[in-house]
């Protein structure tokens, strides 16, 4: 593999490692409903060998149904240190059951487990003291989201220039130059 592929997976694979890193939060985009929806995520996993991204959410929330209406989606990330952009484009997944969802939902501090067991689902009215069921009740709620990467598209923006690389996985993951 290319130098730009094995940089960009050892990136996410430090934003997982670093709670700081630049690349941590990202942007994930779906399209189900009437409109696309893009909303801030947290990188928890990666899976370099699978092609894999995972964060948390609520198995309640908006971009659950939209994956399940339409699996097809897109997470952004944005380094400023090393002005680079990474356009991950896919096919997500959301699993609420098994050892890898057991796993994480035990790695969580009690004021995370809190997040998921608000009676109200994301994106609903709250009373202003949201009503919490038990902690251990949020797991219900608790849901892994994966992205399995079919398209990676690096943009890296220069003084003089910039530089575009894409990668299919229908190619083989080898690196194409495009225009930026």
């Amino acid at each position: 593999m290319s130098d730009d592929w094995h940089r960009l997976w050892q990136a996410l694979e430090s934003a997982v490692a670093e709670p700081r890193h630049p690349m941590r939060l990202g942007a994930l985009g779906t399209s189900a409903r009437t409109r696309p929806a893009v909303r801030t995520v947290v990188l928890r996993g990666v899976d370099r060998a699978a092609q894999c991204l995972t964060a948390y959410t609520d198995a309640r929330s908006g971009k659950v149904r939209d994956l399940q209406q339409n699996p097809a989606a897109e997470w952004m990330v944005y380094d400023a240190s090393r002005r680079w952009q990474l356009r991950l484009s896919g096919e997500g997944a959301v699993d609420t059951q098994g050892e890898a969802v057991d796993a994480a939902w035990s790695s969580l501090h009690t004021g995370q487990r809190r997040e998921y067991a608000l009676v109200s689902a994301p994106g609903e009215p709250v009373a202003p003291s949201p009503e919490q069921m038990p902690e251990d009740a949020g797991r219900a709620h608790f849901a892994l989201l994966r992205l399995t990467v079919q398209q990676i598209d690096l943009l890296e923006l220069g003084d003089d220039r910039h530089r575009r690389v894409r990668f299919r996985r229908l190619h083989g993951w080898t690196p194409e130059r495009i225009a930026p």
